[in-house]
């Protein structure tokens, strides 16, 4: 049986430098656990609050941000406006406490690549890596979310 290193190597996945702005630190310490044991992904930096993700954002260039939807400062929403602005290229994952259609419709206008529930992080962020290590901003519908496609949208 292959491990996930295996698979990384033998897919030939370019790795991805990771940005991670989450204000509650319990929920920030097992994002890094996860972000940690993915294959392919580097975790460059980590941002308490919205003003630091955005300088953090400019100075690193990363390829992907994960971002809570509520941020002290800047929210997530404003972060990523700001980002997408400068740095379109920038694949940004907004995440939600929950779910509603008036957070999705705003998370979409934001520019952002996806959404993801809190709820789910354990479950879906690992396949969420996945689909961002072989992510193309230019090919990918920044409005298809994890809940669409476990859906079959």
């Amino acid at each position: 049986m292959l491990s996930l290193v295996s698979v990384a190597i033998l897919l030939n996945v370019r790795r991805k430098r990771v940005l991670l702005a989450e204000s509650h630190p319990l929920f920030r310490q097992a994002i890094i656990d996860i972000l940690t044991k993915t294959p392919g992904i580097d975790l460059v930096a980590k941002a308490a609050n919205g003003w630091d993700a955005l300088r953090m954002s400019h100075r690193l260039k990363p390829d992907v941000i994960l971002i809570d939807f509520y941020m002290a400062g800047l929210s997530g929403l404003e972060v990523t406006r700001l980002v997408m602005r400068e740095s379109p290229q920038i694949l940004i994952v907004v995440l939600l406490d929950e779910e509603t259609q008036e957070y999705i419709k705003a998370v979409k206008k934001s520019g952002a690549w996806a959404q993801l529930t809190k709820s789910q992080l354990a479950q879906e962020l690992p396949s969420l890596l996945t689909k961002l290590q072989r992510a193309d901003k230019a090919n990918d519908s920044p409005d298809r979310t994890l809940t669409q496609e476990a859906n079959g949208q």
